[in-house]
């Protein structure tokens, strides 16, 4: 017994008719999504994890260096610091085992961390907002890798 909310929808004739819409879950899991979006999730916090580390390092043999610590939790990013994150995100991700990501693996953590964002209130859309052209630029050029690749197969 789903709950439904009554919505009016025009019509041409100015004739309403009503409309059963579904009311949003309680608990927001993506068990039930095509897309898991907790896939990128996990791939954006165990990137972040690594590339931290590893300024960390390098601030500890060279301190007068300028770095910048990505944050995990992505809804706390603000807007310049996702597109930085995305961008090396994407040229730098690495599987737990030291591999790299297919290009459309890569593609896909990305659609699941916009999934993420959308689901819980943030309207950027990392894909199409001018703001983001340097992930998308990123995100063009691994993408051209695997479109070369795909035609010597």
């Amino acid at each position: 017994s789903e709950a439904v909310q009554p919505r009016k929808v025009a019509r041409e004739t100015t004739e309403y008719v009503t409309q059963a819409l579904p009311v949003p879950p309680e608990a927001r899991s993506d068990a039930d999504w095509c897309l898991k979006y907790t896939f990128g999730l996990r791939a954006w916090k165990m990137f972040v994890n690594q590339t931290n580390a590893a300024l960390k390092k390098q601030l500890a043999t060279r301190p007068d260096s300028k770095v910048i610590f990505l944050k995990s939790e992505l809804l706390e990013c603000t807007l310049p610091e996702l597109c930085y994150g995305l961008s090396k995100f994407v040229s730098e991700v690495k599987k737990t085992d030291g591999s790299r990501y297919s290009p459309d693996l890569v593609y896909y953590l990305c659609l699941g961390i916009q999934a993420y964002l959308f689901e819980n209130g943030r309207t950027e859309n990392i894909f199409s907002d001018i703001l983001f052209s340097p992930f998308t630029d990123a995100l063009d050029e691994l993408m051209r890798s695997f479109s070369s690749a795909s035609m010597l197969d």
